[in-house]
């Protein structure tokens, strides 16, 4: 019960204007010894305090506008390749570093895309009209015989196709 009434005392004590006096809380028991201050201020006087600061003026148009320093490099975008009307889209795979070292990805029927980073990833597109993205940390290896694939890598130098038939990018 003590430490009740002391919390809420407490609480109390830092409401402007409330001291804790008798008439709200009764007369003391024997074993309350605790003291409680309490300190009055003004409302104004913080606003004063901070009206007395320079302002600090924020522009955050200016701050978009400065191109960041960590900024991450990019992934390009890739168009897949149009597919003729009776072809369905083939499957999808995306590997990371969590996927392990080696992604491979076979694709019979074609119209399939792979994207990568971080990891070494083949794509055999048998069917054509396949895709590929490889990112920077990556290096990606296309074989296309079917025709019609398309192959975009942030890093040129990581990246190999080899296409036959149709034309590809």
């Amino acid at each position: 019960m003590r430490a009740l009434r002391l919390i809420f005392l407490g609480a109390l004590g830092m409401v402007a204007g409330c001291g804790g006096c008798e008439s709200c809380f009764g007369k003391p028991e024997a074993g309350d010894d605790a003291a409680f201050t309490t300190t009055a201020t003004t409302p104004d006087a913080g606003a004063k305090e901070a009206a007395a600061e320079s302002p600090r003026e924020e522009d955050a148009g200016a701050e978009a506008a400065a191109p960041a320093a960590t900024a991450a490099t990019p992934l390009p975008q890739i168009a897949r390749p149009k597919l003729p009307k009776s072809m369905a889209v083939g499957a999808f795979q995306s590997c990371g570093v969590y996927d392990g070292p080696l992604c491979e990805k076979t694709c019979e029927k074609g119209a399939c895309r792979q994207e990568c980073d971080g990891v070494n990833c083949e794509l055999s597109c048998k069917g054509g009209y396949c895709s590929q993205l490889c990112g920077p940390v990556a290096t990606c290896k296309l074989s296309c015989p079917g025709g019609h694939c398309v192959q975009v890598c942030s890093k040129p130098e990581g990246c190999t196709k080899d296409c036959a038939g149709g034309d590809c990018e």
